[in-house]
């Protein structure tokens, strides 16, 4: 369920989760409007959480903004009552700078999320897709290309006589080398294509929609 809804998410646009998190705020307020005494200030930190998580954390700043505003307006206007009207607006500015730092935090959390799932995937000497993240798109393409029967190509490369030159002039102009070739085969590549270092020399090119014909001529 939980994964399903991430997903949901994700293949909506920003604004889309924007007025979602806009509408839950409004019906949060109504029912806090209608409770009394009763407190849903944690329930506010769905839509903060869910437009800072998915749109970003301006928008989460200003959802926080509204979820104050509105929680003050139902307050004020509200069932309950307080013995100094100031305590509503005092209670409404000690919520949003609770709901700001729960946004920046939130913020700074899917940003080493985002990090540490980029360099998961990411071979750390050349730069390009590792091994895992290689496999992972091969699965998937693999069985895209069987239900719409298209084609799916796989390069491999193995540098001729590396060995040698770790060898000769070390392993940091290996190094190099390797960097060199990610870098030069990368520049011939389309954006849907991969190119992942398996280790070592090795090397993997993922090529979508491209029969054998076409990798060979390089007009994929």
């Amino acid at each position: 369920m939980k994964a399903r809804l991430i997903k949901f998410f994700n293949d909506r646009s920003k604004s889309f989760t924007l007025i979602v998190g806009f509408l839950l705020v409004l019906f949060l307020g109504t029912i806090d409007y209608l409770s009394g005494d009763l407190s849903f200030l944690i329930f506010y930190l769905v839509p903060v959480s869910m437009v800072t998580w998915f749109v970003g954390r301006g928008a989460g700043f200003l959802i926080s903004i509204v979820s104050s505003v509105i929680w003050m307006i139902s307050d004020v206007t509200g069932v309950s009552s307080y013995q100094h009207p100031v305590i509503s607006y005092w209670n409404a500015i000690v919520k949003v700078g609770f709901f700001f730092v729960f946004t920046y935090v939130l913020a700074a959390l899917k940003e080493v999320y985002g990090q540490e799932k980029t360099r998961s995937r990411t071979d750390y000497l050349t730069g390009i897709a590792n091994r895992r993240f290689f496999f992972e798109q091969a699965e998937v393409e693999l069985k895209r290309a069987r239900r719409y029967n298209h084609s799916l190509t796989v390069v491999y490369i193995d540098v001729d006589d590396f060995k040698r030159v770790n060898d000769r002039f070390g392993h940091d102009t290996g190094d190099a080398v390797l960097r060199v070739v990610a870098r030069t085969v990368s520049r011939h590549l389309r954006l849907i294509d991969v190119i992942a270092r398996l280790g070592g020399d090795e090397f993997a090119i993922l090529l979508p929609e491209t029969g054998y014909d076409a990798s060979r001529r390089g007009d994929s």
